[in-house]
């Protein structure tokens, strides 16, 4: 039986389209910044801090190896920190179908493709350095292990690490199914356009190598 709606009380309204878009980019992008957190937390600052105790042995890591495996996650984590501020203040509980959300994105553009960019470009010898390491130097693979085991969902670093390789392309997505839910007379119609500009070149980059990658990485 269904319950009586008391009477002055209106039953909330299902959200729209765009709506649900707005909210999954922004839960999307809390899930991935909480991933990039993981890294430099659990991963990257503890072993830097002890990376005197690797050098000099046959099971440890030289600090240009570290450098390589982590390439620039930091700066990739830095920039991601601060759009999902910005999407947040944006998309809140004051949200209504008539605010925007390609401006923010058109913000970042002179931020996000340089350093995804570098990243792309430095993963392939940043995944074969962490693979080489973690097969021939048990004592930085012992560590590895230890600290997976520390992570929110014990994922092991190379999983980890291929995920800004799979956030461009769902940027695209997101920001492609967020305009087709917009209506053409919307503000936001031509930011769209515009913010979907701004990260096709590095999205471009990394289908060239996609295939390479979702072959290593069995992904689809």
């Amino acid at each position: 039986e269904i319950p009586d709606i008391p009477a002055g009380r209106v039953p909330p309204r299902e959200p729209s389209q765009r709506t649900r878009v707005a909210q999954e980019i922004v839960q999307t992008e809390e899930t991935y910044v909480d991933a990039l957190t993981e890294i430099v937390d659990r991963y990257e600052r503890p072993i830097r801090k002890f990376v005197k105790k690797f050098v000099g042995g046959d099971g440890t890591v030289t600090p240009g190896e570290i450098d390589l495996i982590f390439s620039n996650i930091a700066t990739v984590r830095h920039v991601n920190v601060a759009l999902l501020e910005r999407l947040k203040e944006r998309v809140n509980e004051d949200w209504d179908d008539s605010r925007i959300v390609g401006d923010i994105f058109v913000d970042f553009a002179d931020q996000l493709p340089p350093v995804y960019r570098d990243y792309v470009q430095r993963f392939k010898a940043s995944n074969a350095t962490l693979r080489e390491a973690y097969d021939n130097k048990p004592e930085f693979a012992s560590l590895l292990e230890e600290y997976k085991n520390n992570t929110k969902g014990k994922l092991d670093l190379e999983s980890l690490l291929i995920m800004p390789i799979q956030r461009v392309p769902r940027y695209l997505l997101l920001l492609r199914e967020l305009k087709k839910s917009t209506e053409e007379g919307h503000r936001d119609h031509v930011l769209l356009d515009e913010a979907m500009e701004s990260v096709a070149a590095v999205a471009t980059l990394i289908n060239k190598t996609q295939a390479k990658i979702d072959a290593q990485f069995g992904l689809k």
